[in-house]
């Protein structure tokens, strides 16, 4: 297996930013670059990785603050759900008053994702899983080969994301976490913000799912 996840937190919400990194070529997706772009580059350069692509797991400002920054500095499009494609131009939308990051809209994204895509870096192959309730075009990164879930806001340790902001749905977030629960076998599951989990814990210890 080539695929390295790194994963360190930024802004005052302490949201995840991760890198999918194939080894292979030293090639990496930069997911939810949400502050601190300086600091991403930095770091992606520190560990002599070229950032290919900016994958957002959904359109709020926590995840998105170093977008613009971080697409300038690596010259990497941009890729998010065609449902949450609007709330990059939107601040009302994106929340970014309330999180601080910034009220400049940000250009649209290079590419528009459905359910079931297929992206690839170097060798990693990532699907795409609509799981939409938090916001409309939320997704959940699935890297079948090694197990390993991005589930943004949608699914955290022991918790689940907030449906009360614009676009959000608590029935649809319901539908969604019940389409995570069958996911066959066990997932290790990386959240878009607070510590990992996996799928087999969440079954058993959050409510959401477990009901």
């Amino acid at each position: 297996r080539n695929m390295k996840l790194k994963v360190f937190p930024v802004g005052p919400l302490g949201t995840n930013c991760y890198f999918i990194i194939d080894e292979k070529s030293n090639t990496a997706a930069v997911v939810d670059p949400g502050y601190d772009a300086e600091l991403i580059a930095e770091r992606l350069k520190r560990l002599g990785l070229v950032c290919k692509l900016i994958l957002l797991t959904h359109g709020h400002a926590d995840h998105t603050g170093a977008l613009e920054g971080l697409r300038k500095l690596a010259g990497a499009p941009v890729y998010i759900h065609a449902d949450d494609a609007e709330m990059l131009a939107d601040p009302m939308l994106s929340q970014a008053k309330f999180v601080g990051a910034g009220e400049e809209p940000i250009a649209p994204a290079e590419r528009l994702l459905a359910d079931g895509d297929i992206i690839e870096i170097g060798y990693v192959k990532i699907e795409v899983l609509h799981t939409p309730g938090h916001t409309p075009g939320s997704v959940c990164y699935l890297i079948r080969d090694a197990r390993v879930m991005l589930s943004g806001d949608t699914l955290f340790r022991e918790d689940i994301g907030r449906y009360d902001l614009e676009g959000g749905d608590y029935g649809a977030l319901m539908k969604s976490l019940g389409m995570l629960a069958k996911l066959e076998g066990d997932w290790q599951v990386f959240p878009g913000h607070g510590p990992p989990t996996t799928l087999s814990h969440e079954r058993k210890y959050n409510m959401y799912l477990s009901g």
